[in-house]
């Protein structure tokens, strides 16, 4: 049986989820906790969390406090006398003070096999990493960071071009069921949580505009995954000229010429590669202009098979395409050249 006194904590979409299965399976809250309502969008109107959506929905209470650290949240929430607070992607740290409220302790669903990519963006860790798979644990939330014994884990495969936004969708329903079935035995005793291998554990800190920057020394398996991890924010970009250059898009595609340094700017098509699987028709992919003067556009990234004598190389090219007549800084056929390292 569900215990009967939940509290929910979540704030973006990945949370939606849980706190729909707990709402089917007839545990609904009796308190959702969500991050206050936000400026947003060209006007900058308020705008709520999707948790705090889903809440109203449902006529469940929501509490938006600016700190569940501060002494008034957390006696609002002791004097609930909840059986568990169950976590989802909250966005605030709790204290030991929070941890210790309910009878149960509280249950973290968090978006990795723990302890891989403890922190808060673990989707976008696995993807940058390059892992086969990733999955959901459920938790026992302890003080230190994603440090506490594990109930239940589910693992996923990640599929090759998928983005964080695409498989933080998949990770929130996986998340969503394991929830679901963890909880009666956490309730009753009969599920045992497994203490974690510190020893293994990695870390994937809270994302940053700047972690966007695609460095064109690298090789272009890594600037590719960067792109997919970093979408649907901050999304990749880099400098050209005066312009940012934002990049949603990317695929590793046929040779490029390796006689160019790293960085430098084609004005014209290339016209001599070795087509590899694929052709330039196949991997351009468009670009529109922004009202703020910016740039969206589908990249390439394509590796060459190009040697130097006593040491192995790869190039890598990012090609942009213009999609109408605007008379635009980055123009039809505009290459990026990146030199990279065999094997990365």
């Amino acid at each position: 049986m569900l215990p009967e006194r939940i509290v929910f904590m979540g704030t973006p979409e990945f949370a939606c989820p849980c706190l729909e299965a707990l709402v089917e399976a007839g545990a609904a809250p009796v308190l959702v906790v969500t991050q206050p309502d936000r400026p947003s969008g060209r006007g900058r109107r308020l705008k709520p969390p999707p948790v705090k959506e889903i809440s109203e929905k449902h006529g469940i209470p929501v509490f938006q406090p600016a700190k569940v650290k501060h002494p008034e949240a957390q006696e609002k929430l002791r004097n609930l006398r909840p059986d568990v607070i169950v976590v989802a992607a909250f966005g605030q740290i709790l204290p030991q003070s929070l941890l210790d409220i309910p009878r149960l302790g509280c249950v973290n669903v968090h978006a990795s096999l723990l302890p891989r990519h403890r922190g808060a963006s673990p989707v976008a860790a696995a993807i940058r990493e390059g892992d086969g798979e990733t999955g959901v644990t459920i938790m026992r939330m302890e003080a230190g960071l994603d440090t506490g014994p594990a109930y239940l884990e589910e693992r996923v495969p990640i599929p090759d071009g998928v983005t964080t936004g695409g498989l933080e969708e998949t990770l929130s329903e996986v998340g969503a069921s394991l929830l679901v079935r963890a909880l009666p035995g956490i309730a009753d005793g009969s599920l045992e949580p497994v203490a974690q291998d510190d020893s293994m554990a990695t870390y994937a800190p809270r994302l940053k505009r700047e972690d966007g920057l695609l460095d064109f020394s690298l090789s272009s398996v890594s600037l590719e995954r960067q792109v997919r991890a970093l979408n649907p924010w901050p999304g990749g970009w880099f400098e050209y000229g005066d312009e940012i250059i934002k990049v949603w898009e990317a695929a590793v595609g046929p040779p490029s010429p390796g006689n160019v340094p790293s960085g430098t700017t084609l004005d014209r098509p290339l016209v001599h590669w070795t087509p590899i699987r694929t052709s330039v028709a196949d991997v351009l992919s468009s670009l529109d202009r922004r009202s703020t003067g910016r740039h969206r556009f589908g990249g390439v990234l394509r590796p060459a098979q190009h040697r130097t004598v006593g040491a192995a190389s790869l190039r890598s090219t990012l090609i942009i395409k213009q999609t109408n007549d605007r008379p635009y800084r980055v123009t039809l056929g505009t290459h990026f050249l990146a030199h990279t390292r065999e094997g990365q």
